[in-house]
């Protein structure tokens, strides 16, 4: 099975604009340049670095997942499901029998993680947020076999879509996807209890 992973990730000046309240500017560029860091070593150790795309407006985005080994794809469309389209069909034309698509900032997750998405039995995985709204990661094989509906109450979207599609979607319940920073009091749990966890060592291999 040939899987590749996909960050969609907006630029590291605009991204995590909720934060606004607890960080400044510079503070939030800065927090959006470790997480894509983090989640660029995550999907190195699986599925592999040169099996990462990373899709994103921001040219600076794109030059730095280049230089971690990553494929670069620009989004011309500004809509996150429009350009998940867009990369689920760059990565089925090169090859990619399933696809990861992990949302860059996901603090706590592992390689395991990941693998644990990829090895499900049917055509897709869904792991949820904490709170069983939100999507915070989804394998799909293959790339094209589900429509994206990212946005509003994602989780129970995708699985209706699965259901729409005649495929059986295996929900993975897991501590380490399910934590996001979407709200300033997840950053501030999330600084007060681990910060950075390095991947090194991890890979599941």
């Amino acid at each position: 099975m040939k899987v590749r992973a996909i960050i969609p990730v907006k630029s590291f000046r605009e991204g995590k604009g909720r934060l606004s309240t607890v960080l400044g500017v510079a503070e939030r560029n800065a927090l959006n340049i470790e997480l894509l860091d983090h989640m660029l070593s995550v999907t190195a150790a699986f599925p592999g670095a040169s099996r990462t795309i990373v899709i994103s407006p921001d040219q600076v985005v794109l030059d730095r997942a280049k230089a971690a080994g990553a494929q670069s794809l620009l989004d011309f469309a500004g809509d996150l499901n429009t350009a998940l389209n867009f990369a689920a069909g760059h990565a089925a034309d090169h090859g990619a029998d399933g696809i990861l698509i992990v949302p860059v900032d996901l603090p706590r997750s592992r390689p395991r993680d990941l693998q644990a998405l990829a090895s499900c039995r049917h055509g897709v995985a869904i792991a949820p947020d904490r709170r069983g709204i939100g999507t915070n990661a989804l394998y799909v094989a293959p790339p094209d076999a589900l429509p994206f509906r990212f946005g509003g109450d994602s989780f129970k979207a995708h699985l209706a879509g699965a259901q729409e599609v005649g495929l059986k979607a295996e929900i993975l319940n897991l501590p380490n996807l399910a934590f996001d920073i979407d709200t300033p009091d997840d950053y501030r749990e999330w600084r007060r209890q681990d910060a950075t966890i390095p991947v090194k060592g991890d890979c599941p291999n």
